[in-house]
């Protein structure tokens, strides 16, 4: 019986066809879809609404459930130890691998705290998880670097839009249905139990993604003649694509941590939803729009510029902070469309932020430059916007007053100030930011 190629990996194959790819490199590259498949279900499960319930449930008010987002990302910083490490021992495929699987398998134990950490004193679950959830960031800094260096030599660069683009909208039907069956769990399983057993899942799924890279060659990493991160720091303050490249994504990544990570926050607590309607009206929405748009912004990333997608995403999540107006408890549809709307402009833009960060760094030294990159991002950009955001909501306290007939209260108005931030940092920085192929590659 003749093999049929399923219908979801067939646009890849048209591709692979298109560009003439050799059998290895087209098996290395369907070894990289298929992991990022039970990536998609770790990712899913760990970022959604259970992390927020499972913090809510050990007693997190707004700025701890901040700092449960936060520290984490000061872990990112190990990126830099991580990058001087690939650079200096050749061996990305071997640490990306050993420390992707710790990483992944640290949420075993994430998931055992309700059972293995005692009750008293009071908040020490809460810290028990906010440590394991920071070491595990920590660890997740040599899968970051090695991914990007190591990607960006194993995929041709005129496809790499398209072939990205095709990856993301293949793992989101994963990721889809990763959250609607771990949203049916938390539902139906009570208590700790429900939180126990979707994490657990989760390191499952996680360290089956990093244990498919064995079987994915690592292409030989250029020379980077032994160079120091200071020395590779101060080649990247001469280049300017660089550094407005870095500039825009620390300002947006700000802006984003500012609201959107309390968005699962609001929806579980005041307005009152289920986890299968915080679910369905986020994660599934929105990853049905990412399988259904990401496609189309791929293949306008690579026909046309980074900047023609950057452009229209960022118009059309101008005004999706609109809809929170009109949340009201019980009320699933402002997250719904808020959703629908994000996601159909974040395809793209993520999509743009990382073919950007592959051609705004030379192959020389990449890693480091994504540690760079990293530790900006992460802690101008992630950990003081975690911060800032939890820090207005508890300064704003039980804030609540009606104007022509709309209700406004803490989250609604951090919602509403933060998308205009964002908006209005956009259109400011994005004349600054190298947005052709030319202007990417121009004064390296």
């Amino acid at each position: 019986m003749k093999y049929r190629i399923p219908m979801s990996l067939r646009p890849i194959t048209r591709l692979y066809n298109q560009y003439g790819l050799a059998r290895e490199l087209r098996r290395d590259l369907n070894l990289v879809v298929l992991s990022v498949l039970f990536g998609m279900i770790h990712a899913t499960i760990t970022t959604g609404p259970g992390l927020a319930g499972f913090a809510r449930d050990l007693g997190a008010g707004d700025f701890y459930y901040a700092l449960l987002m936060a520290l984490p990302v000061l872990g990112g910083t190990m990126q830099l130890a991580a990058s001087w490490i690939i650079e200096r021992t050749r061996r990305r495929k071997k640490w990306f691998i050993l420390f992707g699987v710790v990483q992944r398998s640290l949420w075993l134990l994430i998931a055992l705290v309700p059972w293995i950490v005692p009750m008293v004193p009071a908040m020490l679950r809460l810290w028990a998880v906010i440590a394991l959830v920071t070491l595990s960031s920590m660890t997740a800094s040599f899968v970051n670097v090695g991914f990007f260096s190591w990607m960006g030599d194993l995929i041709p660069l005129p496809m790499r839009g398209r072939f990205l683009a095709l990856r993301l909208s293949i793992s989101t039907a994963a990721g889809v249905a990763a959250a609607l069956a771990a949203s049916w769990l938390l539902d139906n399983i009570a208590g700790m139990a429900g939180y126990t057993v979707v994490f657990s899942i989760a390191a499952v799924f996680g360290t089956l993604d990093i244990v498919i890279y064995l079987w994915i060659k690592d292409p030989p990493m250029e020379q980077s003649h032994s160079e120091s991160f200071a020395v590779v720091a101060r080649r990247a303050v001469r280049n300017r694509p660089f550094l407005r490249y870095l500039l825009f994504w620390t300002v947006w990544a700000f802006c984003w941590n500012l609201t959107v990570p309390f968005n699962n926050v609001y929806a579980l607590g005041p307005l009152g939803l289920s986890f299968q309607a915080v679910t369905l009206a986020g994660q599934v929405a929105g990853g049905v729009v990412t399988v259904l748009t990401v496609s189309w912004w791929g293949r306008h990333l690579d026909a046309r510029s980074a900047g023609w997608v950057l452009r229209r995403g960022v118009l059309i999540m101008a005004g999706m902070p609109l809809l929170w107006l009109f949340a009201r408890p019980g009320a699933a549809w402002p997250l719904l469309l808020f959703n629908l709307g994000y996601s159909a402009a974040n395809g793209g833009i993520s999509l743009t932020s990382s073919q950007m960060l592959m051609t705004s760094t030379p192959p020389r030294s990449r890693s480091l430059y994504v540690a760079l990159y990293a530790i900006v991002t992460s802690i101008a950009g992630a950990f003081v916007g975690y911060l800032a955001g939890g820090a207005l909501l508890e300064l704003m306290g039980p804030l609540s007053f009606t104007v022509a007939g709309l209700t406004f209260d803490r989250y609604k108005l951090l919602f509403l100030g933060g998308g205009a931030l964002q908006t209005m940092s956009s259109l400011l920085l994005l004349p600054l930011l190298p947005l052709s192929e030319e202007q990417q590659h121009a004064d390296r």
